[in-house]
């Protein structure tokens, strides 16, 4: 289960929620594919507070590529470790240089007294090979039997070529 939010890149052909999809698939992976890079062509971030098997064992920022396995992924500090709700705010951005190839998302809080810092994942992969030429980008959420909430205050997307 994914407890915060991913956003993604899919291919713009179907807009369907894949069925069986819930809780730990996120709403993108159907569970015969989930696992299988060969039959996806999906990217998405997850900012993901529950560990499933296939999770490192702490609450993270994770790169998904073709999969729900997180290809690159970072510990994700925050209150949300330590289940308290007390309303932090965090800023995150993700950015590509084609490039380089680089894809890379940082997470801070600004207003946090204990956690000041910047932390961030990064990911070196050619998106021409992952997606195709038209791509959608969106948000999506899951706590399976759990809850979270995360309030979306903001965002933005640009692209140049």
């Amino acid at each position: 289960m994914v407890m915060g939010y991913p956003s993604s890149l899919q291919p713009f052909i179907d807009s369907s929620i894949p069925y069986n999809s819930s809780g730990r698939f996120l709403g993108f992976f159907p569970p015969e594919t989930a696992f299988d890079t060969s039959k996806n062509q999906i990217l998405a971030v997850e900012f993901d507070t529950h560990s499933n098997y296939w999770d490192p064992s702490f609450a993270h920022t994770g790169i998904d590529v073709n999969s729900i396995i997180s290809a690159a992924n970072a510990k994700w500090y925050s209150h949300i470790n330590s289940n308290t709700t007390d309303g932090s705010i965090a800023n995150a951005s993700t950015s590509y240089d084609s490039s380089s190839k680089n894809l890379s998302v940082f997470v801070s809080y600004p207003n946090d007294p204990v956690f000041s810092g910047n932390f961030s994942v990064s990911y070196v992969i050619d998106l021409r090979r992952i997606l195709p030429r038209w791509a959608r980008i969106g948000f999506s959420a899951s706590t399976g039997r759990l809850s979270a909430l995360h309030n979306l205050l903001s965002w933005s997307f640009s692209s140049s070529f």
